[in-house]
């Protein structure tokens, strides 16, 4: 977890502050959560279960249902972990990957701030490799991926190619061949060259913790998924997939500098350069937001009609998916 203090908050007596979260993903934990952090250093907060009658200032969604839907009264704050972009029709705020121009009704926040990884680098610290010896002799590459079902094909046809020139180290659960799935993912990483760090999917803006890890672990990440990364990473840190016409020529290249270490060593010369004002952006934008909360979303008009259709297509997709999943013989 991050720790950010912000001395604005050493005179200024505690608000009330009551927020809820919905439609997160699987084993969040709200009280640990970065938002709920900040905040606090601010207000008194209070999170009220997705069951309580009492109505909070601040409700935060997120992608992976439709309750937020029931909540139409409230001041509502969408964030995602995902290449998803907000749809404001249906919140007051947003925070998300991509770079975009709303006024003061969305904040880009990528995902990596979030990530124990993140902190370190900003003061120029990497994790050390438990390979021994000089680190351009480390064997060749990494790739540590699980949840495989829902990845842009790409990866697999990048993969498969590379693989033909030298073996690679696969520690997730897909293609595993290191006797079983990796506990600690940096110190796995840590141990190769390279890292193949592609994005589950496109998207400008799109960037998540895996160059991330992948830098911190002093590893070079052949990367894929943001086109704009050069703006956040410094781009000789990196080979970018995007900077080839074809996988053939970006293959070459890595093959160009796994046989040449002084190039090899280059990338690892170099700072990421990470923005260091991500976190105490996102802390002012949270504080300016929970001091004034503005329903942005008419009570006239198409906007009601909009919602109430989005929980008509929502609850008919569970439907139909509840269907699929519990009618026998079924497709």
């Amino acid at each position: 977890m991050i720790t950010f203090v912000s001395v604005a908050t050493i005179f200024r007596p505690m608000k009330r502050l009551t927020i809820r979260y919905t439609d997160f993903w699987d084993y969040f934990e709200p009280e640990n959560f970065l938002f709920t952090e900040l905040l606090s250093h601010h207000f008194d907060v209070t999170i009220l279960p997705d069951d309580s009658p009492e109505a909070s200032d601040l409700l935060f969604f997120s992608g992976f249902g439709e309750r937020h839907l029931d909540y139409f009264d409230s001041v509502k704050v969408f964030y995602t972990g995902e290449n998803i972009v907000p749809d404001f029709n249906l919140c007051d705020y947003g925070i998300g990957f991509a770079y975009l121009d709303f006024g003061e009704r969305y904040l880009r926040f990528p995902l990596y701030p979030t990530y124990d990884c993140y902190p370190p680098m900003l003061q120029g610290s990497f994790f050390e490799s438990p390979a021994g010896g000089p680190l351009e002799r480390r064997p060749f590459c990494s790739l540590v991926i699980s949840n495989y079902q829902k990845r842009d094909p790409l990866l697999f046809r990048f993969e498969e190619e590379l693989a033909q020139y030298k073996p690679i180290a696969y520690g997730g659960q897909y293609r595993n061949n290191v006797g079983g799935a990796v506990e600690d993912k940096i110190d796995f990483i840590a141990r190769y060259k390279f890292n193949i760090a592609f994005e589950n999917s496109e998207g400008e803006g799109y960037t998540t913790e895996k160059i991330m890890e992948a830098l911190y672990a002093r590893t070079v990440p052949i990367y894929w998924g943001n086109q704009l990364i050069g703006k956040e990473v410094n781009p000789a840190t990196f080979i970018n997939v995007h900077d080839f016409d074809t996988l053939d020529r970006c293959i070459d290249y890595i093959k160009r500098v796994d046989s040449d270490d002084r190039l090899y060593r280059s990338f690892l010369a170099e700072s990421p350069r990470l923005d260091d004002r991500l976190i105490p952006r996102l802390d002012e934008y949270l504080y300016r937001i929970a001091s004034a909360p503005r329903r942005f979303r008419p009570d006239y008009g198409r906007t009601l009609d909009y919602n109430r259709m989005a929980q008509c297509k929502a609850r008919m997709f569970r439907n139909r998916l509840l269907r699929k999943l519990y009618t026998p013989g079924k497709p």
